[in-house]
């Protein structure tokens, strides 16, 4: 399991909210893992939540980048796109052999997620915070 711990927050308490949901739907796939249940709806279903919540989470994240008037939001969003395409190329449909394609996808997903959130969302983080104290 991938726990959601302190040192993930950015201290922008809505985006800190969805990180914890974005942590809890990656752990239904190492729950499959965990489980050997490499059932293809339920892969389906998981995949599906992901996707819907990442489009959610980057939509909000965006908009509060430009309302406030964020200088590194180019950057941010580069890193957002790149995202949204590596997930485009995911095919559970051609899936052979599930439990290769879970391992690499977690792999993917946590690596991708754990140095967003460490690195540009805390940067993001930073600017709100500094500029609500100003």
């Amino acid at each position: 399991m991938y726990d959601w711990t302190d040192q993930y927050h950015i201290n922008v308490k809505e985006i800190d909210k969805q990180h914890e949901v974005l942590f809890s739907i990656i752990n239904e796939i190492v729950e499959m893992l965990r489980n050997e249940t490499y059932d293809f709806n339920r892969l389906y279903e998981i995949m599906v939540k992901l996707d819907d919540y990442v489009v959610e989470h980057f939509r909000f994240e965006e908009q509060l980048m430009l309302i406030e008037s964020y200088p590194q939001m180019e950057e941010h969003v580069r890193e957002h796109n790149q995202f949204r395409y590596d997930m485009s190329k995911f095919n559970i449909v051609d899936v052979k052999q599930p439990k290769e394609f879970l391992e690499g996808g977690l792999e993917y997903l946590m690596k991708w997620l754990s140095n967003h959130i460490m690195g540009t969302d805390k940067k993001l983080g930073e600017f709100i915070y500094t500029t609500k104290l100003i």
